[in-house]
């Protein structure tokens, strides 16, 4: 099988880490893939070239370039005819859309957002979503919905309920899992006394990641329990985010918080959290929160998406958008004697085991491709 997958960008983020570990995945099993980025590349194309997995940039930014960039990406499915043309968010699923239809070839979007906080879209990326809702019964062969709250809320939108389904997304346990050495070497890297509470959070800088809320939270947290520290990593999460250091500024964090920056592997990291939170306004199905979950970590999570779902009783669910909640959350958690919270541990590791593996994603996917080459192009 060979498979051509388009996505909008390879910066960071948790579409472009599952497209990663699912064509290593893919690879594994015999399946050739080509990762196509209509705009960047990041350490994603890296790490993928490094695993001999061809990438190509068609630099699709604006005026021409998009016309250039659409020939181009026509070309490469021509070149390199696929059984298979998979896309990976919205402004891919309709220029690959139609790409791999004028092509004759079957595609399979991929939809990893949850429809409903427009207000956190620009107004580009609504006009776009628009137009695929309109095209979704006849461009896309199928429509994978990474989350049942992103599967409900699209087809609540109007998106076709014939092509809508769900793979919902998974992570690698082996690679995360406790480690007592990572554990350690991030509080001797971060100065962090051994005896201190860590309390993680992962993710880009963007409005729908509710970073404000955590650091409100994390004020009030600190005067409850003043061993604690708190290690924030993701895209624009260092000293250079004026808005992120004047948020900053006026707490009592100054001494108690770590601001990482976008890291290549949360394997090393996350093994070091003592509690994870996702403070998220909006969610499909967050990896990070699977990934702490999987490395033994606690979690409190805002009630959006699927967070309540993956969680459970493993954890803590919350309203979002309120950093009393979340203060809330993470006390109860920390109140907690220190063996009551690794049996939580243990249960939301083996949560994650039993029903988010990536094995059984990649399982699910190559279902689908083996339906969708069958049925053929209709």
């Amino acid at each position: 099988m060979k498979i051509l997958h388009v996505i909008t960008s390879l910066d960071h983020g948790g579409a472009q880490t599952m497209l990663t570990e699912l064509a290593l995945q893919f690879q594994h099993r015999g399946v050739s893939n080509l990762i196509v980025s209509m705009t960047s590349q990041n350490a994603f194309a890296k790490q993928l070239g490094s695993q001999n997995i061809p990438v190509e940039i068609l630099n699709m930014h604006q005026g021409r370039s998009l016309l250039t960039g659409f020939a181009k990406l026509r070309s490469l499915i021509r070149r390199f005819q696929p059984d298979i043309v998979q896309t990976w968010l919205y402004h891919a699923d309709l220029a690959g859309g139609l790409a791999a239809r004028l092509s004759r070839v079957p595609v399979v979007w991929g939809i990893h957002h949850t429809a409903g906080q427009n207000h956190l879209l620009k107004p580009a990326t609504q006009a776009v979503v628009q137009i695929n809702k309109l095209i979704s019964g006849f461009v896309p062969s199928q429509i994978i919905c990474c989350s049942q709250s992103a599967y409900d809320s699209h087809l609540a939108r109007g998106f076709s309920p014939a092509k809508l389904t769900l793979a919902q997304n998974g992570v690698d346990t082996i690679r995360f899992q406790p480690n007592e050495i990572i554990r350690q070497e991030l509080r001797t890297n971060l100065h962090i006394p051994e005896s201190a509470t860590i309390i993680g959070h992962c993710g880009r800088f963007h409005p729908a990641k509710g970073h404000l809320v955590f650091i409100q939270a994390a004020s009030e947290l600190l005067k409850l329990h003043p061993e604690l520290h708190f290690v924030m990593c993701g895209s624009g999460i260092d000293a250079e985010n004026q808005k992120l250091t004047h948020w900053i500024a006026p707490t009592n964090l100054r001494d108690h918080i770590h601001l990482l920056g976008p890291q290549d592997g949360l394997d090393k990291i996350l093994p070091g959290f003592d509690i994870f939170v996702s403070s998220s306004l909006e969610e499909a199905l967050p990896l990070t929160v699977c990934e702490a979950m999987a490395c033994q970590v606690p979690c409190v999570v805002t009630n959006v998406g699927d967070q309540a779902r993956i969680v459970e009783k493993t954890g803590i669910c919350v309203i979002p958008n309120s950093a009393s909640e979340i203060t809330r959350g993470c006390n109860i958690l920390l109140n907690l004697h220190q063996q009551e919270r690794a049996f939580l541990g243990l249960s939301a590791r083996r949560r994650i085991q039993e029903n988010f593996s990536l094995q059984s994603t990649a399982e699910k996917y190559l279902s689908i491709y083996n339906r969708v080459i069958h049925k053929g192009v209709s």
